[in-house]
């Protein structure tokens, strides 16, 4: 719940949790300093969710967020797509991003919850809520 005092959007990754009954109903009422839209970063479908204090861009496909840009513009996590796996390349460029949550050479589901990597459907369900599942179930 710390991405949601944070934004005050519920995000809901079906992969790792089911949203509990509290959390929807909250997710049905958003407050107004909260929008999200769609938006584009790196030629990839992104959701924009605009805050008071920030400015989150939440890959759709990935499943993770791409960009957190400050009040002062500065750009907190900075994923570029190019290149993607080159290492030490990617080091500055695809593995940008918040941690990995879903890792592993053999599992179908690897890199979800990253941007860049395309194993997530995600939506926007409400007015401050999106839903991730990962593409294998």
């Amino acid at each position: 719940m710390l991405l949601e005092a944070l934004t005050g959007v519920v995000l809901a990754a079906a992969v790792l949790m089911e949203l509990p009954a509290v959390a929807r109903a909250t997710a049905s009422s958003a407050p107004a300093a909260v929008s999200i839209t769609p938006a584009d970063h790196e030629g990839r479908p992104q959701l924009k969710i605009a805050t008071p204090r920030a400015t989150w861009f939440y890959d759709e496909a990935g499943g993770g967020f791409s960009r957190l840009i400050d009040a002062d513009g500065r750009d907190w996590i900075s994923f570029s797509k190019d290149p993607l796996t080159k290492f030490p390349d990617g080091a500055a460029a695809g593995f940008r991003g918040l941690g990995n949550l879903v890792y592993g050479r053999d599992n179908p589901d690897a890199g979800a919850g990253h941007p860049g990597f395309d194993r997530c459907e995600s939506a926007v369900v409400a007015p401050n809520a999106i839903r991730t599942v990962s593409r294998s179930g």
